[in-house]
């Protein structure tokens, strides 16, 4: 089974917390959010810290494909984590 998890908190605690400069946003909470679902997620860019939505999920270092072509990624297995070319790492990192 994959892994699931909530987003219940409102822009006014989002601001407290990371103190975001951007509009004030409608957020809505979301009690069964899935591997693929897309959500709002804070995020540093430029420099500044903002909220953006962004797709759930792992997409592998080497990929280069469009990630609609991408095969599912989320439901990684134990058996298979050192077999699987998803878990690889970089030869860069496993020469380290």
């Amino acid at each position: 089974m994959c892994g699931r998890f909530t987003q219940a908190y409102t822009w006014h605690e989002l601001v407290a917390l990371y103190r975001l400069t951007q509009p004030a946003v409608n957020l809505q909470a979301h009690y069964n959010i899935a591997p693929t679902d897309t959500v709002d997620v804070v995020a540093m860019r430029d420099g500044k810290v903002e909220l953006a939505p962004m797709r759930w999920g792992l997409v592998p270092w080497w990929w280069k494909k469009p990630t609609k072509e991408l095969p599912s990624t989320f439901n990684a297995r134990a058996e298979t984590v050192v077999t699987n070319r998803c878990s690889a790492m970089p030869s860069s990192a496993r020469d380290a």
